[in-house]
């Protein structure tokens, strides 16, 4: 049991955060260990396109994440997180801006954004919350021109 809402709701953002940053550190198996064994990462193909793409399983989901290798640096920046706890089961929606970073064979670099609506169904299992299924709405998705960027910072 949990300390009640409140804590409920502290604890799932803190698994989105978790979420967010094990991404962009790629640390993938780290990031399926956020899933239950079952769960289920959903995710579309092209912005307003409903996920139709499910990846089942922690290992499933570490290998899938390996997509994002392409990127030189990403950065996952969540916004606007509402949870609904109730017992051992929580809906959650969070906002995300996410960006990956790509350099051309010539050198140049640009930034894909994309506008990002996280819908999680959650379940808390020996008092810790994890992922049931994760849904990736892409919202939206635009390039940028990078002037100069390179690598990652170590926490």
């Amino acid at each position: 049991m949990s300390d009640g809402p409140a804590a409920d709701a502290v604890a799932i953002r803190a698994l989105v955060e978790a979420y967010a940053a094990g991404v962009d550190a790629r640390g993938y198996h780290d990031v399926a260990a956020l899933f239950t064994e079952a769960g289920v990462l959903a995710t579309s193909s092209a912005p307003g396109d409903a996920p139709t793409r499910e990846t089942v399983g922690r290992d499933a989901i570490a290998r899938a994440l390996h997509g994002l290798d392409r990127y030189e640096v990403t950065l996952h920046v969540v916004a606007n997180h509402l949870a609904r706890p109730r017992a051992d089961h929580a809906t959650a929606v969070t906002g995300c801006i996410a960006h990956h970073l790509e350099r051309a064979a010539d050198g140049s670099c640009a930034d894909r954004v994309l506008g990002i609506r996280y819908a999680d169904l959650l379940e808390r299992r020996a008092g810790v919350w994890a992922y049931a299924r994760r849904e990736v709405h892409l919202l939206w998705e635009e390039r940028r021109p990078v002037e100069r960027g390179r690598g990652a910072i170590e926490a």
